[in-house]
């Protein structure tokens, strides 16, 4: 049966605490948002040909200023929301039937008010087609 033996360790490194700097300028973090530069929808390309096996579509939005922690994106397929306004750029469209198909997309704030309206594009699901 193995013996514990005490070891000596070098004495503690000790430092004074320092005053913590905040992240950003006081007067910046004060600032009113001045509003998106640009917001687009990047993914789905506009009038995509969606093959009639593929099941879901992947939207991803491109925002400048990138999207604040206080607002929120409403997603929209052929004019009806898509679930809750989510804090993310990226959202998956599951189960498109076939036909012509209209994505948006919106900024929105924490109450639910629209701050920017992306514009929409279409896809198109293609018709199954049986092979002979």
């Amino acid at each position: 049966r193995a013996q514990a033996a005490p070891i000596g360790l070098p004495p503690i490194n000790r430092m004074e605490p320092t005053e913590s700097r905040p992240a950003m300028p006081e007067a910046a973090e004060k600032a009113p948002f001045a509003g998106y530069v640009s917001a687009v929808i990047v993914s789905p390309r506009p009038n995509k040909l969606v093959p009639s096996e593929q099941r879901s579509i992947m939207v991803q939005l491109a925002l400048k200023p990138q999207l604040r922690p206080d607002h929120r994106v409403q997603f929209w397929l052929d004019d009806q929301p898509l679930g809750m306004p989510v804090a993310q750029i990226n959202y998956e469209i599951i189960g498109l039937e076939r036909g012509s198909h209209r994505i948006s997309a919106q900024i929105v704030n924490l109450q639910g008010r629209s701050l920017v309206t992306l514009a929409p594009v279409t896809v198109q699901v293609q018709r199954h087609f049986k092979r002979h």
